[in-house]
């Protein structure tokens, strides 16, 4: 999950297989290939973080 956006990179929440929080990452902007959103993984993870 995408904790703050900045300038040059992101701060991204890390969240295991079981939805818990598991630290944080910072990737900058110009490293990141591509993003992706809302897929199965993602809205499962979302599902265990809501519980």
């Amino acid at each position: 999950m995408i904790a703050e956006n900045e300038y040059e990179g992101l701060e991204i929440t890390l969240v295991d297989d079981e939805g818990r929080l598991d630290g944080t990452c910072w990737i900058k902007k110009e490293d990141i290939l591509a993003l992706r959103f809302g897929g199965s993984v993602e809205q499962d993870l979302m599902n265990k973080l809501k519980k």
